[in-house]
C-alpha cells in the first residue's frame, strides 16, 4: 500500500506478495499469532514467541551489521512486553 506521501507501507515493502489489510485481506496480528502458538505449543507459547523475537532481532542485526541495533533492541523489547501482556490477558 502506498501512503499519501508516496511511501510504501513497511510491511508491504517487506512482504510484497501479501495483500495489504486495507485491500481486503487482513494480516495476522500478534494476538492471533499468540493464540495459534498456544494451540500448537500449549504452555510454552510465550517462551516460543519470545524466542522468535530474539532470533529475528539477532538475524536483523547480523544482516545489517548492527547498524540498527538500537532500533532492533527497542522493537524486541516492545514485542516481548506485548507478548507478555497478551499471554496474561488470553491465558
Amino acid at each position: 500500500m502506498v501512503g499519501s506521501d508516496g511511501a510504501k507501507c513497511g510491511i508491504c515493502t517487506a512482504f510484497p506478495d501479501r495483500p495489504h489489510a486495507s485491500e481486503g485481506s487482513p494480516r495476522m496480528g500478534l494476538g492471533d499469532k499468540i493464540n495459534e502458538m498456544k494451540e500448537k505449543f500449549g504452555g510454552q507459547a510465550e517462551d516460543k514467541a519470545n524466542e522468535v523475537v530474539k532470533n529475528v532481532g539477532d538475524e536483523i542485526d547480523e544482516k545489517t551489521g548492527g547498524k540498527y541495533s538500537e532500533h532492533v533492541d527497542k522493537a524486541q523489547q516492545a514485542a516481548t512486553e506485548q507478548i507478555d501482556k497478551l499471554d496474561g490477558q488470553q491465558g
